[in-house]
This record gives structure tokens, sequence and C-alpha cells, in this order.
């Protein structure tokens, strides 16, 4: 595989540091990052942290690892959106280098490279640095354990015991069994490949689980005095695998190949690349009867598609679930294109450059119409800041150089530049319509006491975190009732604000802005003509009595 130059290397470096770095200033969305950050702030703030976070009131379903460290990130930087957002960065960040160590370690050194690259360019994993919830923490804790037991399993060194089994036990304090399930599925297929049964007995296996069990004690036990062994059965079973048997309530309709499709748009521009490779790996390995040299492609097989087969079972699905198995993937694609790339001339290798030629084109035409339908841009800056990056793109694509260039450069110039006018454009004028951010920001101006602060028609996880107190929900009469005795900040739409002024409120100040459902948006959201026909007009008012 040809070398690429210090400069480009250094550039896509610094590109891809931007991208991310960027998403750290996005405003936390709706609703669930933003839960998730006001319940973090409420723990920081807390005078009994430990109990706040062992003992979540109304977060049964939800593991306090995500809690625990945004938490801990705004008791060491203050209260912040990437104070919020720091610690699943950092996390991710170690996932893409353990998928390195990974990559190294069943294969060489040049596929670890390129399934970190891989990986860190894919467009899931970026969006999820920016829309943080619990998965980017579970992706990162599972690749690390599943890489330190590799690692102990092959050296027998006891530090890649103690942190494989740690890595599961972080893996299951972020998203619950989950993040043993995948772990268990690889190892599981690799051993089975190498059919040394003696393995099964050896002592690690249960003093592995005892490090869980630790791990996990005071989440248990909080569990136990909030819901009894409800809340036990409840992390173990019925909210990951209930939702497979139907036990769980939880059900959105989603059909069977929901993540088929999901993986197309969240793993690209790699994602019809590692289709090929999953169906080229379990095709080359069932030719050869799974046999010991297939094992580093079963164990990345295994913690792939079985997982893949399971979540696509459930009955409640959601397009970040598949993200944990993204790391397996990037590793089994990186192994597939080098082998490609090694053997050049096939129809295969073309095939891969076309491919990999239209995700980047798409990517350029979708970048275009952002800034022409969806958010018009007359910033000669970033127009010719965009010019520059197709330009680049369409350099590296050139039969002038290598073909590794010409395959995997250009694909990450091209995506990395769309997710920086995503990051630093698209999300920013997007944000612009989440009306519980912008209520908060304009309570906060004002310095309206968090006492008099009201919602009505208009609640908003955002506008917790920001102001840093759960808004009170008012019905229409509720809201009538108090505005006529007493003075009110109030978050609300048309309708709340002539409730107020009919109970004979005295309005003071009156501050209106657009507000739409950003993480669900249609089409006719994103054109900019038809846009106000979607987005409501929400108000803050003051009131006095």
């Amino acid at each position: 595989m040809e070398t690429v130059s210090t400069r480009t290397k250094a550039a896509l470096l610094l590109l891809a540091a931007a991208v991310y770095a960027a998403g750290l200033f996005i405003p936390v969305m709706d609703i669930d990052a933003a839960t998730y950050a006001f319940m973090s702030r409420q723990i920081a703030g807390s005078p009994h942290f430990w109990k706040s976070l062992l003992e979540p009131a109304g977060f049964l379903d939800k593991p306090p690892l995500l809690f625990f460290l945004s938490a801990l990130s705004f008791k060491l930087f203050g209260v912040s959106t990437a104070a919020y957002k720091l610690p699943s960065l950092l996390v991710t960040v170690l996932g893409f280098y353990a998928t390195f160590r990974l990559g190294a370690l069943l294969y060489d050194r040049r596929t670890g490279i390129l399934a970190a690259c891989m990986l860190g360019s894919c467009e899931g994993f970026i969006f999820f640095a920016n829309d943080v919830r619990t998965d980017a923490l579970l992706a990162g804790t599972v690749i690390v354990g599943i890489w330190q037991l590799v690692a102990f399993l092959e050296t027998r060194k006891i530090r890649f015991f103690i942190g494989g089994f740690c890595g599961l036990g972080l893996a299951m304090l972020a998203k619950g069994p989950l993040g043993f399930m995948v772990p268990a599925l690889a190892i599981g297929s690799w051993l089975a490949a190498k059919r040394d049964g003696r393995i099964l007995f050896k002592w690690y296996w249960p003093a592995g689980l005892l490090i869980i069990g630790l791990l996990l004690s005071p989440m248990l036990v909080g569990l136990y005095r909030q819901y009894g062994w409800y809340g036990i059965r409840f992390f173990f079973w019925t909210q990951s695998f209930g939702r497979i048997t139907g036990e769980s309530h939880w059900n959105n309709g989603s059909d069977y190949f929901f993540f088929v499709h999901t993986f197309l748009w969240a793993f690209l521009p790699w994602a019809f690349t590692a289709y090929y490779a999953v169906g080229v790996r379990l095709l080359a390995s069932a030719r050869r009867r799974f046999d010991a040299a297939t094992a580093p492609d079963l164990l990345l097989l295994g913690g792939t598609v079985f997982p893949f087969i399971a979540l696509s079972l459930s009955h409640y699905k959601l397009p970040h679930y598949i993200f944990v198995v993204f790391p397996l993937a990037a590793i089994i694609t990186a192994r597939t294109v080098v082998d490609l790339l090694d053997r050049p001339g096939g129809r295969a290798v073309r095939g891969l450059f076309i491919t990999q030629l239209c995700c980047c084109v798409l990517g350029g035409a979708f970048v275009l119409s952002v800034l022409t339908l969806v958010f018009p841009c007359r910033n000669i800056v970033v127009w010719l800041a965009v010019a520059a990056f197709i330009l680049l793109t369409g350099f590296f694509a050139l039969p002038r150089h290598n073909l590794f260039t010409r395959v995997i450069v250009t694909s990450l110039f091209a995506i990395l530049g769309v997710n920086l006018v995503m990051n630093c454009w698209f999300f920013p004028h997007l944000l612009g319509y989440q009306g519980g951010s912008t209520a908060a920001a304009i309570m906060l101006r004002h310095h309206a006491p968090l006492a008099t602060l009201r919602a009505c028609r208009a609640g908003a996880a955002s506008a917790n975190f920001y102001t840093g107190t759960p808004i009170p929900l008012l019905d229409d009469a509720a809201l009538a009732d108090q505005a006529a005795r007493e003075e009110l900040w109030v978050y609300t739409d048309a309708q709340g604000v002539a409730s107020m002024r009919a109970a004979g409120a005295h309005i003071q100040s009156l501050d209106s802005f657009p507000n739409a459902g950003i993480t669900t948006v249609t089409a006719k959201f994103l054109y900019f003509k038809t846009r106000p026909q979607v987005a409501k007009i929400m108000y803050v008012v003051n009131s006095l009595p």
C-alpha cells in the first residue's frame, strides 16, 4: 500500500480535529441529549452527588456512565455545552485508538491505521460526537474491551485481562447488557474458530465476571433501593432482550431492514464498501470451513453480523443503536480494502474506486444544496473554502496519484469537508429553530428569576438544561391562573399568550422566534422557501398580574 505524504497526513488530521472541535460548541439537541445534559447538571449541582448519580429519579432505563462523566466534567470545567460533550468525545478518540490497536493485532499496522481513519470519518460517529447520547460511550468502551481481551488471550498479560473486563463493565454502565453481548459474540466467534474448548474452563472467565460485577454493584444497589428486584431484572433483561421478545412496551413499528438502510448513511462514505467486505470475508471464511486461519475475520463478523441481526429483531429501533458495531465493521472493511489495493487491476478495485468517487460526488452535491437550498449562504469566505475543498478532492482523484490516494485520501477529504460545513454552517443555523435553547437564551439575557420560569404548550429539555432548572409545564388553565396572580416568564405559543391576556396579565416584554422539530426535519422544512409554513412561532413572555 503506497504511502501518503506527511503534509497530506497533517492536513487530514487538522481537518478532522477541526470537525470534531466545531461539534463541541453546537447547542445540545432536544430531546435525548438535552435531557441527559440536564440530568448531568442536576447531579453535578446536587449536595448528595453519589446518591443523585446512582439513584436518578425517573431514569430507570439509563445506566449512569454518561451522567457520571458529564457531571464530573461540569464540576471540573463549569456548566457548558462543550463540557457536556467533552467526555464522550474523549472516549470516542480512545475508541479510535483501540480500533487501530485491534486492527494491527489481528492483521497488521496498515489495517489498523486505515480502520481508525474509516471509523473517525464515518458520518454516524461525527454526528454523535455532536448529538451526545449514550452510544459514543458504548462503542468506545466496547472496542477497548475487545482489544484488551484479544491482547490478553494472545499474550496472557494481566494488564490486558484487567483492562478487558473493565472495558466490558464500563460498556454495561454505558448502555446495559448490549455492552457485554457484542464483545461476547465477537470473542466467542474468535474462540470457536480456534477450536480450543479447554479455554472455556480457564480461571479468567469467572474472575472477569467478578470484575464486571464489582463495577456494576453501585448501580445495581441503587436500582434495588429504588425499584426492588424489578429494577435489576429491567436492567439485565427487559430493557434489552425484552425489546426482542416483546416483553418491553417500547415499539415504534420499525421494520426488520431498518438498520440495513440506516447503515448506508451512518457509515458513509464507507457503507457500500463495508457491505461488500462483510460479504466477501463471510464467503471466504465459509469456503475454508471457518478454520483457525479465519479466526480474525470471524471475530469481526461475529461482533458485527450477530448483533446486527439481534438488533434488527427488536421492536423498537433508533439509528444510533447500531453504532456499537461500527469499530469492528471499520476493521473488516479496512482489511478488505488493503487486500484489494495490494492486488490492483481487477474489477473489484475499479468498483471500489467508482463507489468511493460516487460518494464524494454525492457529498459535494449535498454541500451545495445545503448552501443554496437549505440555509442559503452569501458569505464569500465560505464559498471559497467549499470551492477549495472540491478542487482538492478532485485533485487527489486524478490518475497521476497512486490508487490508495485516489480511493482513501479523496474519500477522507470529501467526508471531512462535508462535515466541516455541517458543523460550522448547517447545525448552527438548524439550532436556531430549536425553541427550547432559544427561549433559555432569552430568559437568561433578561436575567429572569428562575422561580418565575414556566412553559405552556412548549416543553423542551434544552430550556431546562440551559436555564439550570426544571421549568414547570402548565396547561392553559393553570397558566391563566398563575399569570393573574404573580409575575411570570413563560415559554409558550400564540394560544398561551392569548390565555395570559385573557386572564388580565400585563405583558411587559414579548420575544418571538421560530421553532421546529429539528431531529425529525422534513423536506418542507429543509427548503428555505417552504420552511415558514412548518416552523411555528413561539414566544418568551414576561407578564405581571
